[in-house]
């Protein structure tokens, strides 16, 4: 009788399944982010429909492009193979840092945006932990009989 020792196949199949895990969290991500850019490009086409809402629009914008500033320094810097453990590792928490407080500061611009009754999209609700939508105001009706 002869048998077949499998045992060099199973570290493969076991790096595969990592792979693959690997492989359809990337996908997801992607997705996330290409979903959550879709809901701010329609965001953005619903503030400019007043003024308000344009002003509310500058503000993300302004917002963004402030956390850009701020966080691209950072991970450029994170990107150099040389960098020590210790210096990443304050780096590191100092993007935290910074992306916490752009989070909080985009809160409170998503905040005002949510009263004016202007959805929001889910993933950007998910993203940014907000609460979920104002019920729209029901107009009462006055029935004279």
């Amino acid at each position: 009788m002869v048998t077949t020792d499998w045992s060099h196949l199973a570290g493969s199949l076991e790096k595969k399944e990592e792979w693959e895990i690997e492989f359809a969290t990337d996908i997801g991500e992607r997705l996330r982010v290409e979903w959550i850019q879709q809901e701010i490009d329609e965001l953005y086409i619903e503030l400019d429909k007043t003024p308000d809402g344009r002003l509310m629009r500058q503000r993300l914008k302004r917002a963004s492009v402030d956390q850009s500033r701020y966080l691209e320094p950072i991970l450029a810097r994170m990107d150099d193979k040389d960098l020590g453990e210790e210096e990443r590792q304050r780096l590191e928490g100092k993007m935290e840092e910074e992306h916490a407080l752009s989070r909080k500061e985009f809160q409170r611009y998503f905040e005002d945006i949510r009263e004016t009754e202007i959805a929001i999209g889910p993933y950007l609700r998910e993203f940014y932990k907000l609460p979920p939508p104002i019920e729209p105001k029901k107009k009462r009706r006055f029935v004279l009989f």
